[in-house]
C-alpha cells in the first residue's frame, strides 16, 4: 500500500514539513487548494468560525 501526505499551506512553513515528512516516509506528496483562495486576513476572518462550528473546508482537485 502507498502512502501519501496531504497538505495545505498558508505561508509555506506546512508545506516544508510536509516535504519532509514525505521525503522520509517515501510517500507522494499531495498539495490541498482551497476552493476560496486564502489570504492571512480571510483565513483568520473566515477560519476562526468555521473551526468554532467544525464545519468542513472545500478544496480543489489539483489532478494529482
Amino acid at each position: 500500500m502507498k502512502t501519501a501526505v496531504a497538505y495545505y499551506s498558508l505561508g509555506g512553513t506546512t508545506r516544508s514539513y510536509a516535504r519532509a515528512e514525505a521525503k522520509a516516509r517515501n510517500a507522494d506528496l499531495i498539495e490541498l487548494t482551497p476552493k476560496t483562495p486564502y489570504n492571512r486576513f480571510t483565513a483568520f476572518v473566515r477560519g476562526c468560525p468555521e473551526a468554532v462550528k467544525q464545519k468542513a473546508s472545500y478544496f480543489k482537485n489539483n489532478g494529482t
